[in-house]
C-alpha cells in the first residue's frame, strides 16, 4: 500500500462521530474545548500500521516521498484524506496542543 512518508510525520485526528456526540450531548456544559489529541500522540507510521492491524490486511506499507505522490497527481485532502504536505501553507497544522490555556485578560 502506498504510504506518504516519512513514518514519523505527526498526525492529529478527531473522530467526527465522537465529536458530534460530544457537542450534541445536553449534559456537556457550554464553553470552549480543544478536542485534538496531544502533540506527538501518533505519527503516520503508527496510524497506518494500526489500520493494517485492525483490518487484518496483508498489506505491506510502501513508504514514498510525499513529493513523488504529489507529482503523480494525488492531492492531499482530495485523493488522499490525510494531509501529508509539510510546507508553509500547513506549518503548525499537525501540532495543535491539547494543554489547558488561560484566557487573555
Amino acid at each position: 500500500m502506498l504510504a506518504p512518508g516519512p513514518t514519523d510525520l505527526p498526525v492529529q485526528y478527531v473522530d467526527a462521530r465522537d465529536l458530534a456526540g460530544f457537542l450534541l450531548d445536553p449534559a456537556v456544559p457550554g464553553g470552549t474545548y480543544n478536542v485534538v489529541s496531544r502533540t506527538g500522540h501518533t505519527a503516520m507510521g503508527g496510524l497506518l500500521a494500526a489500520c493494517v492491524a485492525v483490518t487484518r490486511a496483508d498489506a505491506r506499507l510502501c513508504w514514498t516521498d510525499p513529493e513523488a505522490i504529489l507529482a503523480a497527481g494525488v492531492e492531499p485532502w482530495i485523493a488522499c484524506r490525510s494531509g501529508f504536505r509539510s510546507g508553509t501553507r500547513t506549518a503548525g497544522y499537525r501540532s495543535a496542543t491539547s494543554a489547558a490555556r488561560t484566557p487573555p485578560a
